[in-house]
């Protein structure tokens, strides 16, 4: 064993590595920021403009409510036998819990969906974002064949009932010009054109046609439906 004084630059070495350990103090982090400060207005910015982007092209989404009220003789003080078999586990359903089956049912969505078109959706651009024109759109596309797959196109309004379809989503970048009520052969099927009541000329600017397969429509609104009744003692439906 060979002894080695320690000198100047020993003591000096373990004296970093001792105060390797410290936590920095507030001081030091303001100093850290102080230095580096021009990243704080930059990450301000960037969050700011990212924000600004999404709700540029993000499209509101709305929510309805509705209360209904059955009528129901099960239910209530004025059924003490109904209750009576609730308490001892009786397995008999109440119109309340009938009309909720029927609320939440499939044939039920399927004649909300016909009666309504709501397979076929119409958007316009505003901006970066395209808004749905449901009730809104000058010409009605009525599709003649059936649609298994969604498919897309987008017509533009020439004037003198004349409309000009592209940017199908099969059949590449064909175009195709055609009146309104005439039958029309295009890559996604049969479809005719109809003038709606809020038709006019001179509209300007592309509308875009969305159809989906009704079965889809249907089972997006069918999961989108809330319905429970709001206390096995009442009548109520929301």
């Amino acid at each position: 064993y060979i002894y080695k004084p320690m000198t100047h630059n020993d003591e000096r070495h373990d004296g970093i590595e001792a105060s390797a350990g410290v936590t920095p103090t507030l001081r030091d982090i303001a100093s850290i920021a102080a230095r580096r400060w021009y990243w704080f207005p930059i990450s301000l910015l960037l969050c700011l403009g990212a924000a600004l982007l999404y709700l540029s092209y993000a499209q509101p989404t709305y929510q309805r409510t509705a209360t209904l009220i059955v009528n129901d003789t099960r239910k209530g003080a004025a059924s003490e036998m109904a209750a009576f078999n609730d308490i001892i586990g009786g397995i008999g359903h109440s119109s309340v819990d009938n009309e909720v089956h029927i609320l939440k049912s499939r044939h039920l969505m399927e004649e909300v969906v016909a009666r309504y078109g709501l397979a076929t959706r119409y958007l316009s651009r505003d901006g970066l974002r395209r808004v749905d024109m449901y009730g809104c759109a000058p010409v009605v596309i009525e599709f003649l064949e059936p649609i298994y797959e969604e498919v897309e196109f987008c017509y533009t309004i020439l004037g003198d009932s004349t409309l000009r379809l592209s940017s199908f989503s099969r059949g590449g970048g064909e175009e195709i010009i055609a009146r309104c009520g005439d039958t029309v052969v295009t890559p996604i099927g049969l479809v005719v054109a109809l003038a709606s009541p809020r038709y006019v000329d001179n509209c300007e600017g592309e509308i875009c046609v969305i159809r989906s397969p009704e079965s889809d429509i249907v089972e997006r609104y069918r999961e989108a439906l809330k319905c429970e009744v709001a206390d096995r003692q009442t009548s109520i439906i929301r």
